[in-house]
């Protein structure tokens, strides 16, 4: 089940989104995630690690957005989603999709106008390794194992 302070709602943009309720402290457990139990590959699953993949009870987190500076993160350790920060009552939940997609099937214009918003997300490969870099926090698991590669190639490109 859902945390007690979800709710669904329409966004201004008029496509569901996920909410909190009442305010939530920094780091908070948002929604629990678990492993997919099927091998089916969906996309609403999130990618965790090669060929392990994670989803909420209800698929909820299917309704989380993108936001380049987002309200949430995936604690990939606990398997589940947090808030980065302290949020009001009414705040939507979004995830930065670059820290869970290593290429986004269908990239999109990001609208959220936050300073230093990427514009096109296309997803984490398509990102410069300073951006990269940045993110290493919030990182899945390959996702990690994949900018250790980057790393490693820029800094024997250097050499």
């Amino acid at each position: 089940m859902p945390a007690p302070h979800l709710f669904v709602t329409a966004r201004s943009d008029h496509a569901l989104g996920l909410f909190v309720k009442d305010a939530v402290a920094r780091d908070e457990e948002l929604l629990p995630l678990h492993r997919a139990s099927h091998l089916t590959l969906d996309l609403r699953l999130l990618p965790m690690d090669r060929g392990v993949f994670l989803r909420s009870p209800s698929d909820l987190h299917s309704l989380i957005h993108h936001a380049c500076v987002p309200a949430a993160y995936i604690d990939w350790n606990q398997l589940c989603v947090r808030a980065l920060r302290s949020l009001k009552e009414r705040d939507e939940i979004t995830l930065n999709y670059t820290t869970i997609y290593d290429v986004i099937a269908t990239p999109f214009v990001c609208h959220c106008g936050a300073e230093g918003c990427y514009g096109e997300v296309a997803g984490f490969y398509y990102l410069r390794l300073e951006e990269k870099l940045k993110l290493d926090l919030y990182l899945s698991p390959y996702l990690k194992s994949r900018l250790n590669r980057d790393a490693m190639a820029a800094k024997a490109q250097a050499s």
